[in-house]
């Protein structure tokens, strides 16, 4: 006796409080049904009203077991109950005899099964059973149809080919006796589908797989390209902060000339040739200085406030250009000794004694600032 799968929509579902589902569909339908077997090929077989409405064909679908898929056996027996059942159906089966329909209501109870379900991966319900072929002048007509169980599959899966265009649609497949023919049927998602279109939604996956790397990479690139820009502005935007933050304002600048000025005027006495330069800051005219009056001292590594120390001692002895200096002393060993002229005054120490005396002076003074 062949196995037969056909297959319609779900009518409509209701969530029971417990979580399981209750569900209404048609499992089976008065007319020619067209079937495809292994190789392809198709054939009609007719299903008369008086053989679908057999009352001894319908109580096989009462409490019939409900399977996520058609089992890998084909059909169910006790040995694989267990493996397979997700649910059942009620014991009352609905006759629509004139609408040529035969609905049933089961429960759901698998939570794999329920969630398929909600999803739409689990979109019709398909009928597994056995019947009897019989040819009629040239026609095949279904008999003693036996039913075994009814299976929650995928909308579509057996393919375009086999689909019946009536009232609804319903979905048929001959298979081998009791089992699915293994060689043109392949898993995906725990659903059987043929070969054929198993292999389109596995290209289709592939190139969608393809197309999202494709995207990520180029939107990943542009976005390594906006923010090497972004990094560019702003780092121009705190240049330009920051150059605005150090601009001196009139005021400012004409304080700082002063300043510079003066720092200028006050060191020009100890200088040799030096003409003003606005650039130069009036700590240095002063460092300038002290080095020009004391060439002994090593003022590189003095700090701002040794040198306005040393600056304002230089000022306080009244010592001059050192050239000057130089000069006085020259011209009063000139004239034996007497140096009533010179910017010295007559000592036992002279000019060594001077520039002691200035010098501790200049170190005191700093050790004053450093305390």
């Amino acid at each position: 006796m062949p196995a037969r799968y056909d297959r319609a929509p779900i009518v409509n579902r209701e969530e029971l409080a417990d979580g399981r589902l209750r569900v209404k569909a048609t499992f089976s339908k008065v007319g020619p049904l067209i079937y495809a077997d292994g190789d392809g090929n198709t054939h009609t077989e007719i299903v008369s009203p008086e053989e679908l409405f057999r009352t001894d064909s319908l109580e096989t679908a009462g409490l019939a077991p409900v399977t996520l898929g058609h089992p890998e056996a084909g059909m169910i027996n006790p040995e694989n109950w267990k493996d397979y059942a997700v649910g059942a159906s009620g014991s009352t089966v609905l006759a629509d005899r004139e609408r040529g329909l035969v609905d049933v209501v089961f429960v759901v109870g698998d939570k794999q099964a329920i969630e398929a379900v909600k999803r739409g991966d689990a979109a019709e319900v398909s009928a597994g059973y056995h019947a009897n072929i019989e040819d009629r002048d040239g026609q095949l007509y279904q008999t003693n149809r036996r039913y075994n169980h009814l299976a929650l599959v995928p909308k579509g899966r057996a393919g375009p080919q086999v689909r019946v265009h009536m009232d609804s649609a319903d979905w048929a497949m001959q298979t081998d006796e009791c089992s699915l023919n293994k060689k043109d049927m392949k898993k995906y998602k725990g659903y059987e589908i043929e070969d054929g279109l198993h292999k389109i939604i596995t290209d289709m996956e592939e190139k969608l797989t393809t197309m999202t790397s494709k995207k990520d990479e180029a939107e990943g690139s542009a976005i390594t390209q906006l923010q090497a820009k972004n990094d560019m502005l702003t780092a121009r935007v705190d240049e330009l902060t920051t150059e605005r933050d150090t601009r001196l304002d009139a005021d400012q600048v004409a304080v700082l000339a002063t300043a510079r000025l003066d720092a200028f005027t006050a060191a020009e006495p100890y200088l040799k040739d030096v003409k003003f330069d606005a650039s130069v800051e009036a700590i240095d005219w002063k460092r300038q200085a002290v080095a020009a009056a004391r060439p002994t001292l090593k003022l590189d590594s003095k700090d701002d406030a040794y040198i306005h120390a040393a600056f304002d001692v230089l000022k306080e002895l009244g010592v001059s250009n050192p050239g000057q200096r130089t000069k006085d002393t020259l011209d009063a060993a000139a004239v034996g000794g007497d140096r009533s002229g010179s910017a010295l005054e007559h000592t036992d120490s002279g000019w060594d004694a001077q520039l002691r005396a200035d010098e501790d002076a200049i170190n005191k003074t700093y050790e004053e600032a450093a305390k």
